[in-house]
C-alpha cells in the first residue's frame, strides 16, 4: 500500500473520530467547548486528508476504468 492509500485510510478514520468526539461535546447538558474544538478540528483535518489522499491515489493508480 503506498502513501496516499494510507493518506486515505487515515484520513477516514480521523473524520469519523472527529465527528464522534465533537458529538459527545454537544450532546451533554453542559457543552463542553474543548472537546467540540478538537472534534470540529480532527473532523476537517481528517476530511482534508481523506479528499487528498483519496484523489492522489486514484491519480497514481495503475488500473484505469
Amino acid at each position: 500500500m503506498n502513501i496516499w492509500g494510507w493518506l486515505t485510510v487515515l484520513g477516514a478514520v480521523g473524520a469519523s473520530v472527529g465527528f464522534t468526539l465533537y458529538g459527545m461535546g454537544t450532546s451533554t447538558i453542559q457543552p463542553d467547548g474543548q472537546l467540540i474544538s478538537y472534534g470540529k478540528t480532527l473532523m476537517i483535518v481528517g476530511l482534508v486528508a481523506l479528499l487528498v489522499g483519496f484523489v492522489a491515489w486514484k491519480a497514481t493508480s495503475s488500473e484505469r476504468v
